[in-house]
Formats: structure tokens, C-alpha cells, sequence
């Protein structure tokens, strides 16, 4: 059984495949759950404001420098926040 959204196999977690899709199931919920109660406008606008924060104060500053391991890490820091609050706000609305 193999799940789209995460692309991985779960059901070597137990001997019935029946019990390892219910399970499987019931921690995704789990989960969009847990992002459900704890994202609101207030998360959302905390995680995109520091990734536009890092990429446009941080990386700069760190390209102006020539501080090229900094500059990469900022860079991917900054997209990932950036993404991961759309991300997470979409998880959010799922229902």
C-alpha cells in the first residue's frame, strides 16, 4: 500500500494490510490535525514574515560579504519558510 501524498510504504508495520492502511489513516488525521489547532493567521504570517525577512536582509547581506556557505544556507532557509506557510496553511484548510 502505498500512500500518494508521502510516496512511502507502510505496510511492512504490520502482518495484516488492513490494520496497517487503518493505522496509517489515522495518523495522517493525526497529524492534519495537530497543524489544524496550531495554525492560524498569526503562525502564518510569523513563518512568511521571517522568510521574507532572511531573504531579503539576511542574504544579501551575506552575498555583499562573499560569506558563501551562509549565503546558500540563508538562501534555502528563506524559500523553505517561505513554502512550508502556504504549505502549512493549505494543510490547515483541508477538511
Amino acid at each position: 500500500m502505498t500512500l500518494s501524498f508521502f510516496c512511502i510504504d507502510f505496510s511492512f508495520l504490520a502482518k495484516n494490510n488492513s490494520i496497517a492502511k487503518e493505522e496509517v489513516t489515522m495518523v495522517i488525521k493525526a497529524v492534519i490535525e495537530n497543524i489544524r489547532n496550531f495554525m492560524d493567521i498569526y503562525v502564518f504570517l510569523m513563518i512568511l514574515g521571517i522568510g521574507i525577512f532572511v531573504l531579503a536582509v539576511d542574504y544579501p547581506f551575506f552575498k555583499k560579504m562573499k560569506y558563501e556557505k551562509d549565503r546558500k544556507v540563508t538562501l534555502v532557509v528563506g524559500i523553505a519558510c517561505v513554502v512550508s506557510s502556504f504549505a502549512l496553511a493549505i494543510i490547515s484548510q483541508l477538511g
